[in-house]
């Protein structure tokens, strides 16, 4: 038993499963599909029992075939030819049949019949909506109330279980019994399934919308509620009046007649053709009542299969793309001070195995190697430098690989080493408020990139963006390992394949320190002057624009800043206003003025203005607010803007006195014009009291604009 056993386990060895595709799982398919039809055909016939019995034989010849048995393989092969004969003799009249069958027009439609028969699914028939309509109409004519509830994909099993059971089949007699005044089962909802009527006096919930007209009852709210809690329709028909409505989506259509019933009904129908034709019957049957014989069918199918491809082997050439070529004894040059680069790393190659379907069906691209010595280049004094390729995988001997292109090609230059400075960014990062990025340290400060000489010498910038690192953070912080950023001088960011060339300190990442100011607002700006204006002018104010500004600091110039009141005093910066007889302007740099530990906040201006406003002596600057200014003129369907709160007021007294001055007494008048949509600068026309005049004409700026119209209906 033993030495058969060892038989048996030597040919199944022999044996393998080769690596298939969708061509194979397509071949066995149409095997098993042939296999199926061919014993589906002889099921039926006198040959089907000598089947059996010349499958029985031939398990007996295969045995013998195993164990060795050479008297009856002698035999067999002796008789073969006799047998062949015999089995065509005996299946005569069989073969026959099957010959005349595949002659016939409707052969192929037999065994896979394409006819599509067609099957109508609904939710209801037309029958249901015509007892629905005439129903409703019915009871509508002589107001009797109904709640009709039609099922659709969501069940109302919940709803259901709180009526009274009736499964009967949906018919407008039924259902005006039903909602028939003083019957037991008149009072609340019925709930249609399919034909059917699955219950009735179901109680339903009811809409909570204050949007529903307040004419509507129970009755109504009830079928609006089921719509807004599920997909059903529901028809209602009112006690009160007699009218249809129906209910969907938590929206209620009323006043509907017949035909528009109707139509509602079929679109709640869902009806739609389905194929039912003889290819689904002949699958379902085949399925469902003769799993066997497509088990076997199967199971033939794929013996067959490995039988073939074990048997037939043929001897074929493949290709495989393989995308990287690697490069050994970089040494050899690097010894030489020069480094190996390649035009856009274009260097995969093509190699061709030759061998069996079963060798291919296992191999694939990551089996193969292919590397080119720098120690085989024919010369290194040409450029470029042509290396040989040589290709390997495992289990294939080198005669059976062919390499294309045969050479890779590359070029050497020299190598160099170059100090760059890091340059830290955070343009978008945006730390807890009340806080500012006050610096950004990189660790190390700089790196050594060493590569080619032409690489190196486009490099203009070395960067690291810790912008996504800063959002939201409240402490001073550390990042860790950020990549470096590597700019040419077109400002273009060195891509991956040139990167690939170049060696960094610590492999091109750094640590980066983030220390953090807090803010503080509304600081201002106290700046003087210098000198004496013309003979018979003087100072009124000194103002700046703009007028207060934020700033971040670190503790102790914030408490500095505190003690002075929140001001910045500008000693250095006083305009020079010698005999000046207008107003003088300066324009100062903001952040230079700053004191050390401060620094404006992002986004803020740097220009600073400092006027010196000055006038003839008995005149004073006065804001009069521009709310006070009286409109005249104005259409109705134009509306009007000032662009600024105050207007200034240049003041001098003629004969009064500027301490006895009062803003009350003056009058602003803005008359209007022929004046359309837009924004302009409009003289306003000033009174003042007996005694003082304007220095200066007065303008402002506004913007006028339509009305806007309220629709009073929507409220």
């Amino acid at each position: 038993m033993q030495n058969v056993l060892t038989v048996v386990a030597g040919y199944l060895g022999k044996i393998s499963l080769p690596g298939f595709g969708v061509i194979d799982i397509i071949e066995i398919g149409l095997i098993s599909f042939f296999v199926y039809q061919f014993m589906a055909w002889i099921k039926f016939t006198r040959a089907y029992t000598l089947l059996k019995g010349i499958l029985i034989v031939l398990g007996f010849i295969l045995v013998a075939y195993v164990l060795k048995m050479n008297t009856i393989l002698w035999i067999f092969r002796n008789l073969a030819n006799v047998l062949v004969i015999g089995v065509i003799v005996i299946f005569q009249p069989e073969l026959r049949k099957a010959l005349e069958q595949l002659g016939q027009k409707k052969f192929v439609s037999n065994i896979i019949p394409f006819d599509s028969g067609r099957e109508v699914q609904e939710r209801f028939n037309d029958k249901t909506i015509n007892e629905l309509v005439k129903a409703c109409f019915d009871m509508g004519e002589v107001k009797t109330g109904a709640l009709i509830v039609i099922e659709e994909e969501i069940r109302l099993d919940e709803y259901v279980r709180t009526g009274i059971n009736i499964d009967g089949i949906l018919t407008s007699q039924l259902l005006i019994n039903i909602f028939e005044h003083n019957t037991p089962l008149h009072d609340g909802a019925v709930i249609v399934r399919g034909n059917r009527v699955v219950a009735a006096t179901c109680y339903l919930p009811l809409s909570d919308n204050m949007e529903l007209s307040k004419q509507l009852g129970t009755r109504h709210r009830a079928g609006v509620g089921i719509s807004e809690a599920t997909d059903s329709l529901t028809i209602i028909v009112s006690e009160e009046t007699g009218q249809v409505s129906v209910a969907r989506g938590g929206e209620l259509s009323r006043g509907l007649n017949s035909k528009q019933l109707r139509e509602v009904l079929v679109s709640a129908q869902n009806k739609k053709v389905v194929d039912n034709g003889k290819l689904r019957n002949l699958l379902t049957r085949r399925l469902y009542h003769e799993e066997k014989s497509e088990i076997m069918s199967i199971i033939v199918g794929i013996l067959v299969w490995l039988i073939v491809v074990n048997v037939d082997d043929p001897i074929i050439t493949k290709g495989f793309v393989i995308s990287d070529v690697q490069i050994i004894n970089e040494a050899y040059v690097d010894q030489l001070g020069e480094m190996v680069m390649q035009d856009d790393r274009e260097n995969s190659v093509r190699v061709y195995i030759t061998g069996g379907r079963k060798t291919h069906n296992r191999l694939t691209s990551s089996d193969i190697k292919a590397v080119a010595d720098l120690q085989q280049a024919q010369s290194t004094d040409t450029d470029p430098v042509m290396i040989p390729i040589t290709a390997t995988c495992s289990g294939i001997l080198p005669e059976n690989i062919s390499v294309s292109p045969q050479n890779l090609s590359v070029h050497l230059e020299k190598k160099v080493t170059k100090e760059f400075a890091i340059n830290v960014t955070s343009d978008d990062s945006k730390p807890a408020q009340g806080l500012e990025i006050a610096s950004l340290t990189a660790n190390p400060e700089k790196v050594r990139i060493t590569g080619p000489e032409s690489l190196v010498g486009k490099i203009d910038s070395v960067s690291v963006d810790v912008s996504s690192k800063l959002d939201g953070i409240d402490q001073d912080t550390m990042i860790t390992d950020a990549e470096l950023t590597i700019t040419d001088k077109n400002q273009d960011t060195l891509s991956s394949n040139s990167m690939s060339y170049l060696k960094f300190d610590n492999n091109g990442k750094v640590n980066v320190t983030a220390k953090l100011w807090k803010v503080r607002s509304d600081i201002r700006i106290s700046a003087g002057y210098t000198g004496e204006p013309a003979e018979g002018y003087v100072v009124d104010s000194v103002t700046t624009v703009p007028e207060t500004f934020s700033v971040a600091g670190s503790e102790e110039a914030l408490n500095n800043l505190k003690l002075q009141g929140n001001t910045i005093y500008l000693d250095n910066e006083n305009v020079d206003i010698s005999g000046k007889s207008n107003d003088v302007e300066k324009k100062v740099n903001l952040s230079e003025l700053l004191p050390d530990g401060l620094k404006l906040t992002s986004g803020s201006s740097t220009d600073l203005w400092i006027t010196v406003n000055i006038l003839p002596e008995g005149s004073k600057i006065y804001s009069f607010p521009t709310e006070d200014i009286k409109v005249k003129g104005l259409p109705d369907d134009l509306q009007l803007a000032f662009e600024v709160a105050d207007i200034e007021l240049k003041v001098q007294a003629e004969e009064g006195d500027l301490s006895q001055f009062d803003l009350k007494s003056v009058g602003a008048v803005l008359s209007m014009d022929d004046w359309e949509e837009g924004s302009y600068e409009v003289p306003i026309k000033i009174s003042l009291p007996e005694g003082y005049k304007l220095l200066e004409d007065v303008t402002a700026e506004i913007k006028i604009s339509k009305v806007s119209n309220v629709d009073s209906s929507s409220q």
